[in-house]
């Protein structure tokens, strides 16, 4: 037996490529939807409800994750590969449940966003710098499923899912919950529907966009709009409206095949308004141990600067 064999969908053959991919999407949807439901409906607690919570929000990632593979079925056989392997990843299912929640208005601008959710350490608190906070995503997963014993800036000790009871944790379906609701029911989870993505999305070419040097080189002591109309020019990261264009088009062609009859005018704008940019071109891995732990080290560093003593060197095992 081999569970988490997500890869090997990268060496079927293309018509056996989509037969996998939508039994996959129609399942994990399946199980999405249900998880949902069994956290508004059954009596399991505070606690107990958001933990279904968080593993339907979770299974959602997967599934947006899987999507993204039938939009990248053209591209090389590597990038499929990369693609297939965020399935269980972690970090990158909690990325792709995230950026459901915003409307970056380029690839560029999304791109910054995601390395923010994928960092393995940052700086924050009252001063900006106060703490250490290991990944977002990885450490709001485990505190709130998982008793932990835990060393910090103030010690070490034990650490439970019990101190967010008082904070209250129910707030119902994620936004990426719903989205994959609105997919299903729209038909993407049919061979008919992975046709109509493939179609629409099998062209599309990200750009990532120009770098801030490259983008704000000799701006300064130029006048507003000559600056304005210049970052316009150099920006050549993938927009927001071909995006839409192409989820429109994915729309169309499944009312057309006869796929959505069992979507709402809700679902039909969930999607339009929710399901983004691919991802496939983004980085959504956290750093390797290594970067992990030069990263650590910068950020004591800052800290100790800012306290003025000097911070010694560390060492961190990784666990890839």
């Amino acid at each position: 037996m081999r569970p988490r064999a997500f890869k090997l969908i990268a060496e079927m053959s293309p018509e056996e490529q989509r037969l996998r991919l939508a039994d996959g999407l129609a399942t994990i949807g399946e199980h999405v939807t249900t998880l949902a439901s069994d956290a508004s409906t059954s009596d399991l607690g505070p606690r107990g409800g958001f933990v279904l919570e968080m593993v339907a929000t979770e299974e959602a990632g997967k599934f947006l994750s899987l999507l993204d593979a039938a939009r990248c079925l053209s591209r090389p056989h590597s990038e499929q590969v990369d693609q297939l392997k965020r399935c269980t990843d972690h970090v990158a299912k909690g990325i792709y449940a995230r950026v459901v929640d915003i409307r970056p208005a380029d690839l560029r601008e999304l791109t910054a966003y995601v390395d923010l959710l994928r960092r393995a350490y940052y700086l924050d608190g009252p001063n900006d710098d106060d703490w250490i906070f290991r990944n977002e995503i990885e450490s709001a997963r485990e505190e709130q499923m998982y008793v932990d014993l835990v060393e910090s800036d103030d010690g070490i000790g034990w650490w439970s899912p019990k101190r967010f009871d008082v904070v209250g944790r129910s707030t119902g379906p994620s936004a990426a919950v719903e989205l994959v609701g609105a997919l299903v029911r729209l038909g993407v989870g049919t061979t008919a529907g992975i046709d109509a993505t493939v179609t629409h999305w099998e062209s599309l070419e990200p750009d990532l966009g120009p770098t801030d040097e490259q983008l704000f080189e000799g701006l300064e002591g130029l006048p507003r709009e000559e600056q304005a109309r210049l970052i316009r020019a150099r920006n050549t990261s993938t927009q927001w409206k071909e995006i839409a264009d192409r989820v429109q088009a994915t729309l169309g062609e499944l009312d057309a095949a006869g796929l959505a009859g069992k979507a709402s005018e809700r679902d039909r704008h969930l999607v339009l308004e929710c399901w983004g940019f691919p991802l496939y071109a983004v980085d959504v891995h956290k750093p390797n141990w290594k970067a992990a732990s030069a990263d650590l080290e910068r950020l004591r560093a800052v800290q100790g600067t800012s306290r003025g003593v000097t911070v010694q060197p560390i060492n961190i095992k990784g666990d890839d």
